[in-house]
């Protein structure tokens, strides 16, 4: 086996965790946030741009979530 490609290999799936932790991370911050990107972007440190461009990379949409679901969360129903 060659050393190189082992490592070039180990560093893609690097690549690939971090790219996942990252998705997963934003996307739980969307949902606590009801998905309002500049308080997502004041948590997570980055601006607004970014977390659309990152949306867009990952061909994520808004969550719709009807209203009267979202009344039941937040009353405790």
């Amino acid at each position: 086996t060659d050393p190189e490609a082992l490592r070039a290999f180990g560093a893609d799936l690097l690549g690939v965790g971090i790219e996942r932790s990252k998705r997963e991370i934003t996307l739980a911050s969307l949902r606590q946030h009801e998905w309002n990107i500049s308080r997502v972007a004041r948590e997570l440190g980055l601006t607004r741009r970014t977390i659309y461009l990152r949306l867009t990379r990952w061909g994520i949409a808004r969550e719709r979530v009807p209203k009267t679901a979202r009344r039941l969360v937040t009353e405790g129903v």
